[in-house]
């Protein structure tokens, strides 16, 4: 049974696919979903707030907003601190040194436990 989907913005379009099929898999299984974008510093916390709205969801979906200041390699951790089943995450692909190092969303998806 899934009870915390994690799911992490940077507010583009491939998160919000990410947070859209979350908040299909919530629906259907009950879990409550935490949507967390990590800041580069305190000050642009008060920004990412705004953005971080409540996005659209069907109703019966409970999502809890965590802005932190971090980077993508905190992602692992904050969902294993937060118990999470399940991380949905977004990608733009591999570009530049990325094709030779890998794409931040793979690295994730390689250093999770979850």
């Amino acid at each position: 049974m899934l009870n915390i989907i994690l799911v992490p913005t940077d507010f583009t379009d491939a998160a919000q696919s990410a947070l859209k099929h979350a908040s299909y898999t919530a629906k259907t299984s009950g879990a409550k979903i935490y949507l967390l974008h990590l800041c580069k510093s305190v000050k642009d916390i008060d920004a990412a707030k705004i953005k971080l709205e409540t996005p659209a969801t069907p109703a019966t979906v409970v999502i809890e907003k965590i802005l932190r200041v971090g980077d993508y390699k905190d992602i692992p951790l904050i969902a294993k601190e937060l118990g999470a089943d399940l991380i949905f995450l977004g990608t733009h692909g591999a570009n530049g040194i990325q094709k030779i190092m890998g794409s931040n969303a793979l690295k994730i998806v390689s250093k999770s436990e979850i």
